[in-house]
């Protein structure tokens, strides 16, 4: 296991009678990761790292590799056709964050338009009064009214769908733009209009909420 983290007894509980033996690696480079790993590991559960990725020349570095799981959604940092050459196996956790991914995600959208956020900073600071008074409603001018405002999403998948699907008891009237989903699926959540491409849900928004992995196409 390479990650920030020392707490590995879940990964320990769930192997336990397996055979195998777990080792936790604190690293963010791959140039910190010990030898021994390089030489012995079976199977890698790949963290953060910092956001280094593993090209092929880090792959070929295994002597063992056979099983390669990435502890999250994305795994746009692997170079997947390397691993493949090399019989590496290539798994991600695709259910991993969803809820609270989404979550943080409205509660950015929500702190935009109502200036929470900012707000809540100006009155810990001291520089305005927590009661409404002129000075905060100068401050919190220009927020605009949610109910009708269109929020656009880039990728409808689990979490960009999550989103959606927390957004319009706010009022917002939701679009998107997704490429790889299959025609009508989006019909099965009601209410959510489909754009043909990023520059008309971009027209026709007035946020944008990004939910695609980093790869060329996108």
């Amino acid at each position: 296991i390479v990650s920030g983290s020392g707490d590995t007894s879940l990964e320990s509980e769930v192997l336990r009678g397996s055979g195998a033996n777990v080792v936790h690696e604190s690293a963010q480079r791959w140039e910190d990761v010990g030898a021994s790993t390089f030489e012995s590991a079976d199977a890698l559960l790949v963290w953060r790292m910092g956001g280094a990725g593993l090209d092929a020349a880090t792959l070929a570095r295994f002597h063992r590799l056979r099983a390669l799981v990435r502890i999250g959604v994305g795994f746009d940092g692997i170079d997947l056709q390397a691993a493949g050459m090399l019989g590496i196996a290539v798994c991600n956790v695709p259910a991993y964050g969803t809820e609270e991914v989404a979550d943080t995600a409205l509660a950015h959208i929500l702190a935009l338009y109502r200036k929470t956020s900012l707000l809540g900073r100006r009155v810990a600071s001291g520089h305005i009064s927590s009661s409404l008074n002129s000075r905060v409603q100068s401050e919190a001018r220009g927020a605009p009214r949610i109910r009708g405002q269109r929020l656009g999403i880039v990728g409808l998948g689990r979490i960009g769908t999550a989103v959606a699907l927390r957004a319009r008891p706010f009022g917002f009237a939701v679009g998107f733009y997704d490429p790889f989903l299959p025609d009508g699926w989006h019909k099965a959540l009601g209410g959510l209009t489909r754009f043909d491409s990023v520059e008309a849900l971009a027209e026709s928004s007035d946020c944008i909420s990004l939910h695609c992995t980093h790869n060329p196409s996108s």
